[in-house]
């Protein structure tokens, strides 16, 4: 089956927290990456925040491990987060995902706890 251009198959690789997990994602014929998915309009709380727990075993409930989901993504954004240590730089895909037809951004929408103002 053909996708449009910034839709793509994945497998879940790991759930990071509330809003982000990496995937293997399929790029075309043989050509795979790990990407790290943000989901576009939903901002879960950090994990160190009241409910960030809670978020991450809802994402990760809907996303185990191993699930095949399709990703369509809205834009891709360079991160510098600050941390203890310094700071960290990373890319990562803001996506509308979806997993057996159900849209997993507007089920973390309804059903995670929120966090801030969502990308």
């Amino acid at each position: 089956m053909m996708l449009p251009n910034h839709v793509h198959k994945a497998t879940v690789l790991s759930v990071h927290d509330g809003d982000t997990f990496k995937c293997l994602v399929r790029l075309d014929y043989f050509v795979r990456a790990e990407i790290d998915v943000r989901l576009h309009g939903y901002s879960a709380p950090e994990l160190s925040q009241f409910d960030g727990p809670t978020a991450l075993a809802i994402l990760s409930s809907r996303l185990p491990v191993g699930a095949e989901v399709i990703i369509n993504s809205v834009f891709a954004e360079q991160v510098t987060a600050a941390q203890e240590e310094g700071t960290r730089s990373f890319t990562r895909w803001v996506c509308d995902v979806e997993q057996d037809g159900a849209s997993i951004n507007e089920y973390m929408n309804t059903h995670g706890p929120h966090g801030g103002i969502g990308t």
